[in-house]
């Protein structure tokens, strides 16, 4: 019987999952003049190669956060660089910089009008806030994906998962 531990719906295995072989340093790997969206990608790419290789979570999280920072406000990949470095600091131990990666990861997304993948990054967000005992912060974050929800007159129907999530998660403030 296989198993994998889940995050906010996503399995640890799809966390690690590599679509690339990158070079054996960052710093090896940045094209030389290269735009910085070159350097963002070959970042990237190194970053989700040292997690599935050799678990190096944290590393990988601090070069997904650079590697977003390199890139547009309006670069899509941005959001999934932060959502991604969200993860691995999770699973690195450092569960208050995870809180932080996935509430950008969120903002970014609702700035590119992505609506759906703001609600799901707030929603993981907020999941990993109450998990460390951050319920006032795991509270703001549930807000903010409710008015993403009503804002956008998202429907429920066609996002249940989401909506049973938020519905949990505002459970929180009658605990």
């Amino acid at each position: 019987m296989k198993t994998t531990t889940k995050i906010g719906g996503v399995g640890l295995l799809g966390v690690v999952s590599v679509l690339a072989a990158a070079p054996a340093t960052a710093q090896e790997a940045l094209p030389a003049g290269g735009t910085t969206e070159a350097s963002a990608s070959v970042l990237a790419s190194e970053a989700r190669e040292r997690a599935n290789q050799a678990g190096e979570f944290l590393q990988a999280g601090a070069l997904l956060r650079e590697a977003a920072q390199l890139r547009g406000t309006d670069d899509p990949e941005a959001v999934r660089d932060l959502r991604d470095a969200a993860l691995f600091a999770f699973y690195g131990g450092n569960r208050q910089q995870a809180v932080a990666d996935m509430a950008t990861a969120g903002a970014r997304a609702a700035d590119l009008r992505q609506q759906v993948e703001a609600l799901r990054n707030y929603l993981d967000a907020a999941w990993m806030a109450a998990r460390i005992g951050e319920g006032r912060r795991a509270l703001e974050l549930a807000h903010r994906a409710r008015e993403i929800f009503r804002r956008e007159r998202l429907d429920a129907a066609a996002l249940p998962e989401l909506a049973v999530r938020l519905q949990e998660l505002e459970g929180l403030s009658d605990a």
